[in-house]
């Protein structure tokens, strides 16, 4: 029973009174402040909704310059900005700081992936406490709410913030909403320089180098075997010196995978030395990936997808047109059917695949350069992925809040920048789907109807004009003019 029915207000009195209620909380939550500017008086309703961060740093290794540096950078800066070689180490002394800091500095830690622009990327993974299924806040009134909250906030925030994949030459930050009490806190991660522009924007850059041979070393021990033969030491020196360029990455992952394959030290560096392997890699990077042939050819070299068994292979063809940042193991393992997890855990005990969790929530990802490497020797189809692109499709209706439907449009997103290019009926329903979401969370015309009618060409191509698939897509193109 509402408050105006306990009085006994009723009928049309009550629908006026209501009315004046909604009225008077619009010109109130709109007021105009002294300086004639309007103010939302009511931002300290809104309340960001806090995500668990946790890292175990009990094995990381010679990183504590690097965390004594960007502790100091913050100190004067908003922003800072890590920048070196694919796996040299950058986010994880990103999650280094932020382990050690998150008690005594922070309120609450935020990490992810950069969209396609930081507006995008903010409103993709931010959410509030008080949002319900049924809000329908379009994409505009989202991002001035998080603006809003990011510059009145006393809570003090870190945002991590990896950048991989990079597809413009230049990537524009100056729209990065900042507190005038210092109280919000940006590190982004990247592998390439100059290509982040901030304007008027001051942000302190830190450039991260290769840890030491020792830190490596022991590195490598860690995730082989702590009781490596003295005999054995000048071995592995050679490896990380000569073969292994002393990428933090590529030497744990030449360790896992040489561990599960019950190779001894001897056979991996007899592996590396017969696939010519030893050249610089931190020669400039070429691509757009931002990997040169010769670090790919590393891993190329140390996984070999000729090695694992029919059920891995065609897992993994799923996981690389996941996003980088990867996905929730419940929902693959619904998307795809499977029965348990045993396939997943194969992968990670082998190297290929990563866990993390956050909030009680265990996403499965693959590294960047991994997931290139196997993307390029599995060559995922629509039609390889058609039991994974089928299920997104039918599980549009799951989706009910908002950062839900921006999660389903990132994957929606890197699907078509990893497969878009061919003409299926499953690729068409992945940019149908694509512009109803977007139709629904971030009404924009232009991308709308470019999608609708891509979608719309193919089914005409592959199925039809009189197919029941194209009149739809006739028809959503109509409803997106109509609007």
């Amino acid at each position: 029973m509402g408050v105006l029915e306990f009085l006994g207000i009723t009928g049309k009195v009550a629908k006026v009174a209501t009315s004046a209620v909604k009225n008077a909380q619009e010109i109130t939550e709109n007021a105009v402040d002294t300086k004639g500017n309007t103010k939302k008086l009511f931002n300290k309703t809104l309340e960001i909704k806090r995500k668990p961060f946790s890292f175990n740093i009990d094995e990381i290794r010679g990183r504590d310059d690097e965390y004594s540096a960007i502790k100091a950078a913050f100190e004067h800066n908003d922003i800072v900005v890590l920048y070196g070689q694919g796996g040299i180490g950058k986010t994880t002394c990103a999650y280094y700081y932020a382990e050690k800091e998150k008690k005594e500095t922070y309120d609450c830690i935020f990490e992810f992936e950069f969209a396609t622009n930081i507006d995008d990327t903010l409103v993709a993974n931010i959410e509030f406490e008080n949002e319900k299924p049924q809000d329908k806040v379009k994409y505009d009134k989202k991002l001035k709410q998080i603006r809003e909250y990011l510059e009145t906030t006393d809570k003090k925030i870190l945002f991590i913030i990896n950048i991989n994949n990079i597809k413009s030459d230049i990537i524009s930050l100056s729209t990065l909403p900042l507190n005038p009490n210092n109280n919000i806190k940006y590190l982004f991660t990247i592998r390439e320089k100059d290509v982040l522009s901030f304007a008027k924007i001051k942000a302190k850059e830190i450039d991260i180098d290769k840890l030491g041979e020792d830190d490596l070393i022991t590195i490598f021990k860690d995730n082989y075997s702590k009781e490596i033969q003295l005999k054995d030491n000048e071995i592995l020196r050679e490896i990380i010196d000569d073969v292994l360029q002393y990428n933090t990455k590529v030497v744990v992952l030449a360790a896992r995978v040489t561990k599960e394959s019950h190779k001894s030290l001897k056979e991996l560096l007899d592996i590396l030395k017969k696939n010519k392997l030893g050249i610089e890699i931190t020669e400039p990077f070429k691509g757009e990936n931002g990997l040169n042939e010769t670090f790919l050819q590393h891993i190329v070299t140390l996984f070999k997808v000729n090695n694992l068994s029919v059920e891995e292979k065609e897992f993994l063809t799923y996981m690389t047109i996941i996003p980088y940042d990867g996905v929730e193991l419940t929902k693959l393992k619904e998307w795809l059917s499977l029965k348990n997890y045993d396939i997943p855990n194969a992968l990670w005990k082998k190297g290929w695949v990563d866990f993390l969790g956050r909030e009680g929530i265990e996403k499965i990802f693959m590294h960047p350069i991994i997931s290139d490497s196997v993307f390029d020797q599995l060559i995922p189809t629509s039609q390889k992925c058609q039991k994974l692109l089928n299920r997104l499709y039918e599980k549009e209706n799951d989706y009910h809040y908002y950062y839900q439907k921006k999660y389903l449009i990132n994957i929606l997103q890197f699907i078509i920048a990893r497969i878009g290019k061919e003409e299926t009926k499953e690729i068409a329903d992945i940019y149908h789907l694509l512009a109803k979401i977007e139709s629904n969370v971030n009404f924009n015309y232009e991308t709308c109807v470019k999608n609708l009618h891509t979608a719309k060409n193919i089914y005409e191509k592959v199925l039809g004009e009189e197919n029941e698939n194209t009149a739809t897509a006739y028809n959503d193109i109509a409803v997106v003019y109509r609007k």
